[in-house]
C-alpha cells in the first residue's frame, strides 16, 4: 500500500487519531513565549493586573470597550481588527495568549485603529498612544 492509499477498512468509519496523534498536533507553550521566565500564568495575571489598573484612569475611558458601532457605524469600514483593553484583559484571564508578543500586538492596535479612524492630531490620539505606551511598559 502506498502512502496515498486510504485502508480499505478505514473508508467507512474514518481513520482513528491515536493520543500520540492528538498530542502532536496541539500547540504547547514554552518558556520563551513568555519572556524572561516562561510562566504563563504568572504574566497573563500580572499583565492584566495592570491594565486594570490602566482602565480606572481617565485618559482610558475611550478605549475601555468596544466602539460602539450604533454611534459609530463607519468604524466597520475603517477598522479592520477592533481591539479595547476589556478585550484584552477577558483574554488574558482566560488565558487566550499563546504568546506574549500575541498580548503586544492587540494593545498596539488600539492606538493603530484610533490613528486610522480620527483626526491624526487629535486628543484621543494622543490618549490612545498614552494607553498603548502605559500598556506596553507593563508588558515588559
Amino acid at each position: 500500500m502506498s502512502c496515498l492509499e486510504i485502508p480499505e477498512d478505514s473508508k467507512e468509519n474514518g481513520i482513528l487519531a491515536t493520543d500520540e496523534d492528538i498530542r502532536a498536533g496541539l500547540y504547547e507553550i514554552t518558556p520563551r513565549d513568555w519572556p524572561p521566565y516562561g510562566h504563563q500564568e504568572a504574566e497573563c495575571d500580572r499583565i492584566s493586573g495592570g491594565i486594570g489598573e490602566v482602565m480606572t484612569l481617565g485618559t482610558a475611558e475611550a478605549f475601555l470597550t468596544p466602539v460602539d458601532l450604533n454611534a459609530y457605524p463607519e468604524y466597520t469600514f475603517s477598522v479592520a481588527y477592533p481591539m479595547d483593553l476589556a478585550t484584552i484583559k477577558s483574554r488574558l484571564d482566560n488565558r487566550f495568549y499563546r504568546r506574549i508578543e500575541a498580548v503586544k500586538f492587540d494593545i498596539k492596535f488600539i492606538a493603530i485603529n484610533t490613528e486610522t479612524f480620527n483626526v491624526s492630531r487629535s486628543e484621543i490620539v494622543k490618549k490612545s498612544r498614552i494607553i498603548r505606551d502605559l500598556c506596553l511598559r507593563i508588558c515588559r
